[in-house]
């Protein structure tokens, strides 16, 4: 007789182990993919985190610092330099990636019969936390500019409502919320719904002067926590490093159902390391801006309507089927993301590579669409 699992868990989806990507594609004959479906950083990891990974693989035989101190210390001093100045190193809590936060938010303060609204289509891991709780996931659509409808969002609260999640700007249309926006929403929510920012590619959004990172709100609001993470700009996402800020009551109680050593010791060193290499942050996002540009001019001249981006990737409708397009592409040694799995049939994402990752994704894709 099979062990059964918590009641909460049937509502999610079974394990499906697949084979490692490259592998894979390996199988299929294509000896060689250009991976433009992960969001991943094209410009590689900061050669400062690269020193610190080598530096500290010795290491590797003992046990990291549970407290992860010295990069929480690094962390509060970069918000104190934009000006937060009541930021310490309290305000910080360092995850195995922005997934085990969110996982920990859900342990901490989700019970079964809660709620917690996110938009939809927005990052997958929200639904799955939420539902792995015994929550109920209150999903609302994104408006025609496939933005987060705030004013449905603040309809959809009841007295079940615990926790609203935000991503800003959004995964998978790229989209995001101006400070107006979001301001008026915090000021509408009652205090005790916990309101989590996701701004995980905040970096790509800087260049927008009504963007918003939420950081401030962390001072004013006790119900406020913003997420971020080292696997975008800084071209960390094989090492797992996140971090939220927060007041200091509030993390207190997600660290009760932390693990201990949760970032381990090399990931600990290059994350600090990387917060200093501000050259790798300008070149990144140089060659997002000039990606991004590429790619807008090729799609018009293609025809082809896309959602204006703040984020390293940019969402294109197609006008065939995602899934059929995703595997043509695949076998020319292209790999982006389909729209399908988020509702958003005929669109693909496509992660801004270097300029040639983007040359060839263009030439594939008019091969596929036969332009």
């Amino acid at each position: 007789m099979t062990v059964k699992s918590r009641a909460e868990l049937e509502n999610l989806p079974d394990y499906q182990e697949g084979k490692p990507f490259e592998m894979a594609c390996a199988e299929k004959g294509i000896a060689s993919v250009t991976r433009l479906c992960f969001n991943e950083n094209p410009m590689g990891m900061s050669p400062l985190a690269r020193e610190a990974i080598v530096d500290m693989a010795g290491k590797a035989d003992r046990y990291p610092d549970t407290f992860i101190y010295e990069l929480r210390e690094k962390i509060a001093a970069k918000e104190r330099a934009r000006g937060l100045v009541a930021v310490t190193r309290e305000n910080v809590f360092v995850s195995n990636g922005s997934d085990e936060m969110i996982n920990l938010l859900g342990k901490t303060f989700l019970s079964s019969g809660d709620e917690a609204i996110i938009a939809d289509p927005t990052f997958p891991q929200f639904e799955t936390t939420i539902l792995s709780m015994g929550a109920r996931a209150i999903k609302v659509p994104v408006d025609a500019d496939f933005q987060h409808d705030l004013d449905a969002m603040f309809r959809a609260i009841t007295d079940k409502t615990k926790m609203i999640f935000l991503c800003n700007p959004n995964n998978p249309t790229g989209t995001y919320l101006n400070k107006n926006a979001i301001s008026a929403f915090l000021a509408q929510v009652p205090e005790h719904i916990l309101i989590v920012l996701d701004v995980a590619y905040c970096e790509y959004a800087q260049d927008a002067a009504d963007y918003d990172q939420g950081d401030d709100y962390v001072l004013q609001r006790p119900n406020v926590i913003v997420l971020r993470t080292f696997s975008k700009v800084y071209s960390l996402a094989g090492l797992r490093v996140g971090y939220a800020i927060a007041c200091p009551a509030l993390l207190a109680q997600m660290q009760k159902v932390r693990e201990p050593f949760n970032v381990n010791i090399i990931a600990q060193a290059a994350a600090a390391a990387a917060l200093d290499d501000s050259d790798h942050v300008a070149r990144t996002l140089a060659n997002n801006e000039q990606g991004k540009a590429y790619l807008y001019q090729a799609f018009t001249e293609m025809g082809l309507s896309f959602v204006p981006t703040a984020a390293n990737f940019i969402l294109v409708q197609i006008g065939v089927p995602s899934k059929q397009a995703e595997k043509a592409l695949l076998d020319l040694g292209i790999a982006v993301k389909a729209g399908a799995p988020y509702g958003l049939e005929g669109y693909l994402r496509v992660t801004i590579g270097k300029g040639e990752d983007n040359e060839k994704f263009i030439a594939a894709l008019k091969q596929v669409l036969g332009k």
